[in-house]
């Protein structure tokens, strides 16, 4: 009784031999089995979201802190010292813009550094696999798109830069000997 038990529908569900059956593994609807750890209760664990479909939470993270449904069934990665704004947020149309904890994003346009980066590749990983391919394509072309700005940006510097110390040098009178 305490190692294998029998779920509905003749299907064999694993439970550890030191967790009650509220803590230890549980049939959700549908039969499909959810896991949660010995030390998490129901909310603050793992719970069904609509649909069936199970999401995981950290143990020190509240409801709106830690991964949550979002409208349409798409899941919302936030980190968890982040707020909502700050984390990984749905925006209108379905696209998915990404924050630093102290970068602001205007227009849709996102600042990827490469610390931010690795994260964001992190929390990914939990999504389905063609919408977490669909965002990384977004990414990368977002963060094509800023590199291609920088390297514009610094050859209008030194454009800019150039010009100026022609412009000096042609205002410079030029001095006469006599």
């Amino acid at each position: 009784m305490q190692g294998v038990t029998e779920a509905e529908g003749g299907v064999m569900e694993p439970k550890a031999r030191n967790m009650e059956a509220e803590e230890g593994v549980t049939e959700a609807e549908g039969g499909v089995s959810e896991l949660e750890a010995e030390n998490i209760e129901g909310e603050e664990g793992v719970t069904e979201a609509e649909g069936g479909v199970s999401e995981p939470k950290a143990e020190n993270m509240e409801g709106e802190e830690g991964v949550t449904e979002a409208e349409g069934g798409v899941k919302e990665a936030e980190a968890g010292n982040m707020e909502a704004e700050e984390g990984i947020t749905e925006v209108e149309g379905g696209v998915t813009e990404v924050e630093a904890g102290n970068m602001e994003v205007e227009e849709g346009v996102t600042e990827v550094d490469g610390g931010l980066w690795k994260l964001i590749l992190k929390r990914l990983r939990k999504l389905k696999k063609g919408l977490r391919n669909l965002i990384l394509k977004r990414l990368r072309t977002v963060k094509e798109g800023l590199r291609k700005l920088t390297k514009l940006s610094e050859r209008w510097s030194v454009w800019r830069e150039k010009q100026r110390l022609e412009l000096v040098h042609v205002e410079t009178p030029i001095p006469t000997f006599i």
